[in-house]
């Protein structure tokens, strides 16, 4: 992988990365903010070539064109890679800017056919334990 195909996935996370730290001081969520997970069905060919650093260039995932620019999307992942596992394969972590629209983009995901669910991830909190 040379440099310049490293930028612009480089600058998503960047951008990700300012947008959640800017919202997470503003509000309180039992979820990541501008991060959900997807599975795709099992009859879906994942033969989408996955970068070193696990992210997965947009342009691999064409079911996304459309929804690219209403919500943001700027990242995608495949955060299981490691396990060898056809069900976590199949699981992708999508990044995308207007978190306001986050019920609005989950709805849009749904009716994607080749996806069979899609979620939010939540936010792991330390509980307090009992002496």
């Amino acid at each position: 992988m040379n440099i310049t195909s490293k930028i612009p996935v480089l600058f998503c996370l960047i951008l990700w990365a300012s947008a959640c730290s800017t919202i997470k001081s503003t509000t309180q969520s039992e979820f990541i903010e501008g991060t959900i997970t997807i599975k795709l069905k099992d009859s879906y060919p994942v033969d989408f070539k996955v970068n070193e650093d696990k992210s997965i260039d947009l342009k691999e995932l064409p079911f996304l064109n459309e929804l690219i620019k209403p919500y943001g999307v700027c990242a995608a992942a495949r955060p299981f890679e490691l396990f060898d596992d056809p069900k976590l394969l199949r699981t992708i972590r999508i990044s995308f800017s207007k978190i306001k629209k986050t019920d609005e983009f989950i709805e849009a995901l749904k009716k994607i056919s080749v996806i069979e669910y899609v979620e939010k991830i939540p936010v792991k909190q330390k509980t307090a334990s009992k002496k």
